[in-house]
């Protein structure tokens, strides 16, 4: 594929993110994308640029310093929102694998019932887009620019593959931006606020990371470019007003399907996977997907749900709010349409709708325990350990976000009389399905036990760092290039 070079696929591109050379810390480096695009006069050639390091060490020391009276202003009010935007800024220091987000995007978006959706609003077939912006993300290699000729026009011999110069242009105009217009908008939405100065994750240039002028393609950031063709799908095909059935049917199918081609990957015969077990009489599922092996079984429960921008950029928690849904026992279907889903507060709403999702999942190991799943034998010796997966990053690792969710996952079971002893004394993790990809490798290939010493020990981020996405890569590689002939 002409994408990689040498018509060879390769399962890793760090390059193209070179991180190697990523020496501004992200919150400054788009914090000055911002300003530069608002108060920038000519593109390419500017006076100043932020390659000369005497440039750069000044900016930075002032914004150091800056950022340091910001953050202080910020703890005295409180440290939530010091640690909301502390994780926020390490998540966008971590290197994704682009292979990875690529094939979980696709293959969560061409589900029945979703992929319509998407092709309806890029005007051309879902996969051919995706070949398409993938050719465009590694043309940025060597550079932040690319004349949109270079881009779109690859010679009369691609014109009857997915490269021709028509499915490049829809798909350019898709992901691109004119520059006069990102400029007014940055300059209409800039925050300088304490709360979003250096933390914004609703920078323009994050949902416009691609843009033209004068016949350049200009690309701030890679990494945002990839996100625009995968993860904001969503918004552009606006999934999220429809029926989510088969979104939240496909993202389970998702799951599943890692769970398994990993165990195949590695020739695993002592863990088993089974789907979602229908009991007592047809009124009850298990979780999602549940993963066994003589002393563990795992419960999972897949949540598509997004972590919304609305979410990111809210500054506080409602706690009130969250303790009269748990005082007055507000779970049924009818509360949470007219109360829970009409919170203002974002990332409320967000928290109990996932708090739930974890109580679910107690009222399953409940069963369980009291051997009420007739598919499912209670077996004493096995230690229960729930997963709640989603689709990104959640942040739970933030002390207010997971001890609200820990109160309307308690309030839950105890609206279903169940004891909340239960989630202490089998702790709940909550991991995006990219953590998942990783971790299930290690829970096949070290053992499950193992892998939870790891979580107790505080290892595991270690851990990660070592992992890979193998498994990914080879379903990438037989999905896409296996169709794809490149003469």
């Amino acid at each position: 594929m002409i994408a990689f070079g040498d018509n060879k696929p390769y399962k890793r591109l760090f390059g193209i993110e070179k991180s190697d050379s990523n020496i501004i810390m992200p919150n400054y480096s788009d914090f000055l994308i911002a300003v530069s695009i608002i108060y920038s006069s000519e593109l390419p050639q500017c006076k100043n640029t932020l390659r000369d390091h005497n440039n750069r060490g000044v900016l930075v020391k002032f914004l150091e310093n800056f950022s340091r009276k910001v953050d202080v202003e910020s703890m005295n009010m409180g440290a939530f929102l010091w640690l909301k935007s502390y994780v926020f800024n390490q998540e966008k220091q971590f290197q994704r694998n682009p292979i990875e987000q690529v094939f979980r995007y696709y293959s969560i978006f061409s589900f029945p019932g979703v992929i319509e959706r998407i092709e309806e609003k890029i005007r051309m077939p879902f996969k051919t887009f995706i070949y398409c912006a993938f050719w465009i993300y590694t043309q940025f290699k060597e550079g932040f620019y690319v004349k949109v000729n270079r881009l779109t026009h690859l010679g009369i011999e691609y014109e009857k593959t997915p490269f021709s110069e028509e499915n490049l242009l829809t798909t350019l105009d898709t992901l691109s931006i004119d520059f006069a217009l990102l400029k007014k908008i940055t300059k209409d939405e800039m925050d300088y606020s304490r709360e979003f100065i250096f933390n914004n994750p609703d920078y323009p240039h994050i949902k416009y990371p691609l843009f033209n002028y004068d016949n350049i393609c200009f690309c701030v950031n890679p990494r945002y470019l990839i996100d625009k063709f995968t993860e904001n799908v969503y918004n552009l095909a606006e999934i999220f007003k429809g029926d989510n059935i088969a979104y939240g049917q496909s993202f389970e199918n998702y799951v599943g399907k890692i769970l398994i081609e990993t165990i195949k990957y590695h020739s695993i015969e002592n863990v088993s996977v089974i789907p979602e077990q229908i009991y007592n009489k047809g009124q009850n599922r298990t979780s999602d997907w549940i993963v066994q092996d003589e002393e563990n079984i795992v419960l999972i429960e897949c949540k598509a749900k997004k972590f919304t921008t609305l979410s990111k950029v809210e500054t506080d928690i409602n706690k009130s709010f969250i303790d009269d849904i748990v005082e007055n026992q507000l779970f049924s279907k009818e509360s949470k349409r007219k109360y829970i889903d009409s919170c203002e507060n974002a990332l409320t709403k967000d928290i109990i709708i996932i708090g739930m999702g974890i109580g679910k999942m107690y009222k399953v190991c409940n069963d369980y325990l009291n051997n009420e799943i007739d598919t499912l034998p209670f077996n004493s010796p096995q230690i229960i350990r729930p997963i709640l997966v989603t689709l990104e990053e959640w942040f739970t690792g933030i002390p207010d976000v997971r001890e609200a969710i820990t109160i309307v996952a308690k309030g839950y079971l105890r609206y279903k009389s169940i004891s909340c002893d239960l989630i202490d004394k089998f702790p709940f993790q909550i991991m995006s399905v990219s953590n998942l990809t990783i971790d299930f490798q290690m829970m096949v290939t070290d053992g499950i036990t193992q892998y939870y010493h790891c979580v107790s020990n505080n290892e595991l981020m270690n851990k990660r760092m070592g992992a890979n996405f193998d498994v990914v890569s080879d379903l990438f590689e037989k999905e896409f290039f296996d169709s794809l002939k490149v003469e």
